[in-house]
């Protein structure tokens, strides 16, 4: 059973999920969802959690927190290992001192260019969006800068190895279909955990 929540913490202390997803993490101002939502996972044995976002406008909120940890995760030594070997994470951005403006570095931060996404009509928004300063910040906050998707693994050690910054062209496309079908084993695993279950009871 996958049930939709809205943000209102205070209808969810009857919450008993085997795993809970986050969507646009950047809307989040504080801890408090997250906190009552990940409290009703300890009692499950391979829990998930998932956070998926662009980036956002919320400054020191859990988006900022996440993006740092799972950062971290990326790099060796950083994190206790069995805090790393427990999260996995795709990040879509530019590199640092890549220009907004050249077109051939946008790949990076939408590996569906060319699938899901038109070039030609994002090219068009841009040529208008950066003679408007707001628009301008809109497009590279949304389009390019920080643009990325967070997918936590959280108390399951099926991966040994993290993905990160995501370079350009097929490897990306290949690496989305990859987060993809990441997703829909662990989405399979849990029926067949939430199955065991309900036979054992």
């Amino acid at each position: 059973l996958i049930r939709s929540f809205a943000s209102d913490s205070g209808k969810l202390d009857g919450l008993n999920p085997h795993a809970a997803i986050f969507d646009e993490m950047h809307e989040f101002g504080d801890f408090k969802l997250v906190n009552i939502v990940k409290r009703k996972l300890l009692k499950r044995r391979q829990a998930l959690v998932f956070y998926l976002t662009t980036a956002g406008y919320v400054n020191e909120g859990p988006l900022d927190r996440y993006y740092q940890l799972f950062s971290d995760a990326l790099v060796e030594g950083k994190l206790e290992a069995d805090v790393a070997d427990r999260l996995f994470s795709l990040i879509f951005e530019l590199d640092d001192g890549d220009r907004v403006d050249d077109e051939s570095n946008w790949i990076k931060a939408n590996p569906s260019m060319g699938v899901l996404i038109d070039p030609r009509e994002m090219h068009n928004t841009w040529l208008t969006a950066r003679n408007v300063p707001q628009e301008r910040a809109d497009f590279i906050c949304k389009n390019l800068h920080d643009l990325f998707f967070l997918l936590g693994c959280n108390r399951i050690n099926l991966f040994d190895v993290l993905i990160g910054k995501i370079l350009h062209g097929l490897f990306g496309s290949l690496l989305l279909v990859l987060c993809h079908l990441t997703l829909l084993l662990h989405i399979l695993a849990l029926i067949v955990c939430i199955s065991a279950d309900i036979s054992n009871s």
